[in-house]
């Protein structure tokens, strides 16, 4: 019990709401996927849940790719994208938030692994007498696993008016190549919902000296006073690039897709960018 409304524990096998789809398609996710596809990139499809259960599988590929509210993640998809990583995959977190609540799974009543997702959110409620899988947030105790050593950057809050400017920093960084970006452009709208920035005094990756950049720096009013969100890249010492966007919002600089309205925010930089970072990973 969490001495609230809300559950601790959560069933897949709970009737879903309409067709199933929740935010697949409002938080950018299917704008990615339809650029992506768009754009002939070779790529498969794989749950939190496939991530969970058969971390090795990302092994077998050049780059994984967390799409938007990637939010919660149990210790053995962290294990498994932080192995990934560490044996040369490439990662991409192109959302924001990710990577933040630590979960565990439960079986089913009547048997069935992992069909049952738990998450006290707070250390003194969690039975489990295993610190390693507290269902805290990532960075807090008693895990003490910062998603800024994995990610690059880490969530803090979002606009207040819903979306801010991307501000453009560190240009001259391959991210950028080709697009005609510089330091200072402002993309409008593409800070959007819930952002990610590098946070003072939680561990930094593990990186390749002079390849940890940050290559956005964009103010925003959020819910405590000013805040900035940063999207950032560096290069493990196993080879792998890591990136991060930093926004919610970057999916909407790639396609147009949008079920309630038109979105605005395509912008042909973010797609070339956004290449520029597959491509390296080796993606068509």
């Amino acid at each position: 019990m969490a001495g609230t409304v809300r559950a601790v524990k959560v069933s897949f096998d709970r009737p879903y709401s309409e067709d199933g789809a929740g935010k697949l398609i409002w938080l950018s996710e299917l704008n990615t996927l339809r650029w992506l596809e768009k754009s002939g990139y070779d790529v498969t499809y794989s749950t939190n849940l496939d991530t969970h259960e058969n971390g090795a599988r990302l092994l077998s590929f050049r780059g994984f790719l967390s799409l938007p509210h990637d939010e919660y993640w149990s210790k053995q998809m962290y294990d498994a994208a932080a192995a990934a990583r560490d044996a040369g995959v490439n990662l991409a977190f192109l959302g924001a938030n990710s990577v933040f609540w630590q979960i565990r799974f439960e079986p089913s009543r009547t048997g069935v692994a992992d069909r049952i997702i738990v998450c006290y959110k707070e250390a003194a409620l969690d039975p489990n007498p295993d610190s390693t899988v507290t269902t805290v947030n990532f960075r807090n105790p008693p895990v003490n696993r910062s998603e800024q050593a994995l990610e690059g950057v880490e969530f803090t809050d979002g606009p207040n008016s819903g979306t801010a400017s991307m501000v453009i920093t560190n240009s001259s960084n391959w991210v950028y190549a080709g697009t005609g970006l510089t330091d200072g452009t402002v993309i409008p709208g593409l800070v959007w919902y819930e952002a990610d920035r590098q946070v003072a005094g939680d561990p930094l990756p593990n990186a390749v000296p002079g390849t940890y950049v940050m290559l956005s720096n964009s103010p925003y009013a959020g819910s405590n006073g000013p805040e900035h969100a940063n999207s950032s890249i560096y290069q493990a010492p196993s080879g792998a690039w890591v990136f991060a966007s930093g926004t919610m919002g970057w999916g909407w600089g790639l396609d147009n897709f949008y079920p309630e309205g038109s979105v605005t925010t395509v912008d042909s930089r973010i797609q070339k960018a956004t290449a520029n970072v597959l491509d390296r990973f080796g993606g068509r």
